[in-house]
C-alpha cells in the first residue's frame, strides 16, 4: 500500500485529506507543520508528501527544500488556498518533481495528482 504523508496546519484539511486518501486505498500519516512532517518522514518514510505552503513553525517551501536535500527521490505535491500564492507555487514548480494543487480542489483532482506523483501506481502494491 502506498504511504502518503500529509502536512497541513489546518486540522479540518488534514482530516479531509486523510478521509479521501484512505477511501482511495492509501495509507496516510499526518503532520501539523513542516518541522513535524520532516520528523515523521525520517521515522516513517512515505512514497509521497503532500504539503501546504503556508504554515507556522516551518512553511511548505522550507519543508520541500529540506526533504529534497535529505531525500532527493521523494515525490511531493505542494498545495495552497491563498490567492497570493503565485510566488510560492512558482518556487514549488521549479523544484524537480513537485506537483501543484490549488485549494479548493475536487476529490478527482487530488486523486489524479496523487496518481501522477506516484508514477501511476495504484494505492495497493
Amino acid at each position: 500500500m502506498a504511504r502518503i504523508l500529509v502536512i497541513d496546519d489546518d486540522p479540518d484539511t488534514r482530516a479531509m485529506l486523510e478521509q479521501i486518501l484512505k477511501s482511495a486505498g492509501y495509507e496516510v500519516i499526518l503532520a501539523a507543520d513542516g518541522r513535524e512532517g520532516v520528523e515523521r518522514y525520517r521515522t516513517s518514510p512515505a512514497d509521497l508528501v503532500i504539503t501546504d505552503l503556508y504554515m507556522p513553525i516551518q512553511d511548505g517551501s522550507e519543508t520541500i527544500r529540506e526533504l529534497r536535500s535529505c531525500f532527493p527521490e521523494v515525490a511531493i505535491i505542494a498545495m495552497s488556498g491563498r490567492t497570493d500564492t503565485g510566488v510560492m507555487l512558482s518556487i514549488a514548480q521549479h523544484v524537480s518533481g513537485v506537483g501543484i494543487l490549488q485549494k479548493p480542489f475536487l476529490t478527482d483532482e487530488l486523486i489524479a495528482a496523487v496518481a501522477r506523483a506516484l508514477g501511476g501506481k495504484s494505492p495497493t502494491r
